[in-house]
């Protein structure tokens, strides 16, 4: 019996120059959100907790599965050669990353505007309130056109 591995797909850039341009931007924008929530990573679950929807350990969980998700993103982002179910996965967890902050920070609004958000760990200090709802809004919004004219790229290219 001989075992098929999944193949390996995509990998070349789109020549669509917006397309490029909004998957290398969302790229920088998910690795700068990763690196900065890495850099104080031990902090994070304390900004979880501050708004009082996560308990201490669903925090630290909660933190470590965000890593992981925008993690994942990176990769569908920058075109690297993945299979389908490696590509819908990281589509998948930037949506889903992009959500929950999203969430989130709608959430606090009306509890306490000087709260760290968490988007960009304790590095950047970014305050949760309508600035960062705004944009985590702007990059969703972003990240939701790419998938679509990148669909309807690939539908062309058949």
């Amino acid at each position: 019996m001989k075992v098929q591995l999944a193949r390996a797909e995509g990998g070349n850039m789109p020549d669509d120059i917006i397309i490029r341009f909004k998957s290398l931007t969302l790229a920088f924008i998910f690795t700068l959100m990763l690196v900065t929530q890495l850099f104080s990573f031990e902090k994070l679950p304390d900004i979880l907790s501050q708004y009082q929807l996560f308990d201490a350990s669903s925090s630290r969980l909660t933190a470590a599965l965000i890593v992981i998700f925008e993690l994942a993103t990176i990769p569908a982002l920058l075109h690297i050669p993945l299979s389908r179910l490696a590509r819908l996965v990281g589509w998948v967890s930037g949506v889903v990353t992009l959500l929950f902050w999203l969430i989130v920070n709608i959430r606090v609004i009306g509890v306490e505007p000087n709260f760290t958000s968490g988007v960009f760990g304790k590095i950047l200090p970014l305050q949760s309130g309508w600035q960062s709802v705004i944009y985590i809004f702007l990059a969703l919004g972003i990240y939701v056109v790419l998938l679509v004219r990148l669909k309807a790229y690939q539908r062309l290219k058949r």
